[in-house]
């Protein structure tokens, strides 16, 4: 997790850059206009980050199963597995004896998060806390107290896609936010996103995405 982290590290520099270039251009006379925008933008920003560190705590995770055969796999993962494979529609006997085949001389594997991503989406501009529990705990992984206020990356969430759906246009979404309230939402997002990170990596690192014996 090394890299994932190092990645979310330089991605939080570049979110806390925005942030300092709001508070000097708040200070500012007359900057009420183009500060609101910035304010937008550093939500949008603040998303990236969420759905960029999920992603990147995800495809660890597919990499380190698309090294093991079926059989070795754990219940969830082994479900994913399947839903990748099969699908939920209806299979030809021709197909069917084909994955059949492919299973038991183990020629499947399981898919990099791009390729499962085609078949199956995992998350799709909704991650806030209570989906990102509802991802993790999909694959096995437990999630445990979350430092940071949940509720702020809820906001996130809602700002972002009220920008992204043109609910809100960018100088509508940063209005009446203050500077405080965008640090305190950051310290938020950064906090639990580092959790998330935590979590993950004890996944891995204690092996749960394989069958316990």
């Amino acid at each position: 997790m090394r890299s994932v982290t190092a990645d979310f590290r330089e991605r939080s520099e570049s979110v806390d850059f925005l942030l300092s270039h709001i508070e000097s251009v708040s200070s500012v006379n007359g900057s009420v206009d183009i500060t609101v925008i910035l304010k937008s933008c550093f939500y949008v920003a603040l998303y990236n980050n969420i759905e960029a560190t999920i992603y990147s705590i995800l495809e660890r995770v597919h990499e380190e199963c698309s090294k093991r055969k079926f059989v070795e796999l754990s219940p969830k993962i082994k479900d994913k597995f399947l839903h990748y494979h099969f699908g939920n529609g209806e299979l030809n006997i021709k197909r069917k004896r084909k994955l059949a085949d492919d299973f038991a001389s183990s020629n499947l594997s399981f898919p990099y998060l791009s390729e499962y991503q085609k078949v199956k989406t995992v998350f799709s501009g909704n991650l806030d806390c209570y989906k990102i529990r509802e991802v993790f705990n999909s694959y096995g992984i437990s999630v445990g107290s979350v430092k940071g206020n949940s509720e702020h990356l809820l906001l996130v969430k809602n700002k972002r896609n009220k920008i992204a759906h043109g609910e809100q246009s960018i100088s509508e979404a940063g209005l009446q936010v203050t500077n405080k309230k965008l640090r305190e939402v950051q310290n938020s997002v950064n906090e639990a996103l580092l959790d998330f990170i935590s979590f993950a990596d004890v996944f891995l690192q204690q092996r749960k995405f394989l069958a316990q014996i």
